[in-house]
């Protein structure tokens, strides 16, 4: 199952970005509009947007699932890491999926996430016990590689495996036998 985030990326939701007329209509990637988990990429500030997110992958969790692992890219694997976080941690205060109906993964496979500072869904203080693979690149441009290492702190025995390129998923055959085998066990 392919979830979209539930937010419309607009450009004026971009770091930098200014204020204009031009700005306020939607990014498109590939003709498709540009979706998002929160607006502004490394922060989340849009505490609505945040809240809506959470609801939207309970709903996805129990009427589509059970699902044995969660895999994410970027903003994805950001969000995918707090959601094993929180499915884990119940009962952690401010925790958003509290209740919710589906058991826990058996894996997480993080692609070029981030630690993403927020006020408004902690990590817990507990290391983070589903098996998980972060995979990023040592060339990424859009987020750090320290970044990204960061995240793998909050993991107990996160597995980490770095290619040679920047912020995109690596598709070699390789890279593929690599993840199948690593799903295998």
């Amino acid at each position: 199952v392919y979830v979209d985030a539930p937010h419309i990326l607009l450009a004026v939701d971009l770091p930098g970005s200014a204020l204009s007329q031009a700005s306020a209509s939607a990014v498109t990637i590939s003709d498709h509009p540009a979706r998002a988990w929160w607006r502004f990429l490394y922060t989340m500030r849009d505490v609505e947007a945040v809240h809506k997110s959470f609801e939207y992958m309970r709903r996805v969790l129990e009427e589509q699932g059970p699902f044995d692992g969660i895999l994410g890219f970027s903003q994805g694997a950001s969000f995918a890491a707090m959601i094993v976080a929180h499915m884990e941690n119940q009962d952690m205060p401010g925790c958003l999926l509290r209740g919710v109906n589906h058991p826990q993964f058996q894996f997480a496979i993080l692609l070029s996430g981030f630690f993403a500072p927020c006020d408004v869904v902690a990590l817990p203080r507990v290391p983070i016990r589903t098996p998980s693979l972060h995979i990023f690149g040592i060339h990424d441009i859009m987020v750090s590689p320290e970044n990204m290492a960061r995240l793998t702190t909050y993991f107990d025995a996160p597995r980490v495996e770095v290619h040679a390129g920047g912020h995109f998923i690596p598709r070699t055959q390789a890279w593929t036998r690599f993840i199948a085998a690593y799903l295998k066990s």
